[in-house]
């Protein structure tokens, strides 16, 4: 989905950070029943609609809703067969090597720590920029102080 160019300013800020999210997210594809096939960026790090237009989709077979579960098999990978050349290309493309344990679940991972144990500060922590560190920062920042004056200190230090 493209931006909408009247959407205000937090809404502009949240699809700034898909961008950055992309770069901390992988995918560990186990029975393929939960990853969108399309819209997931599983595929080399990111959704394969983002490379190729919709036409991949429809002469695919596979509809909007498909999920990586319907081109794997016990077997190995199963791409739709096609003379199509975006359908070739895609094949051509594709990472074989790419493991998946039908045994398991699909897992999504951030800085490759999987499941529900990822906390906010770590992913506050992976996509905050950070500035450089001052002499005066403990003096001004710590536990013990009032935030109303570290807050002013602060101002005061920066002029």
């Amino acid at each position: 989905m493209q931006c909408p160019y009247n959407a205000s300013w937090i809404i502009k800020q949240i699809f700034l950070l898909r961008d950055i999210a992309l770069q901390h997210i992988s995918y560990s594809i186990g029975n393929g029943r939960d990853v969108s096939l399309w819209f997931a960026p599983w595929f080399n790090r990111q959704p394969i609609c983002s490379s190729y237009d919709n036409q991949l989709i429809s002469l695919s077979g596979l509809g909007k809703e498909a999920v990586v579960a319907d081109i794997i098999s016990p077997g190995g990978w199963m791409l739709p067969h096609s003379n199509f050349h975006e359908l070739v290309v895609w094949k051509n493309q594709f990472d074989f090597s790419t493991h998946f344990d039908l045994a398991q679940r699909d897992k999504i991972c951030w800085d490759n720590i999987c499941g529900s144990k990822i906390r906010v500060t770590h992913l506050w922590d992976s996509i905050r920029r950070r500035g450089n560190n001052t002499i005066w920062a403990p003096f001004v920042w710590h536990k013990l102080g009032v935030p109303r004056f570290s807050f002013h200190h602060w101002l005061l230090m920066l002029n």
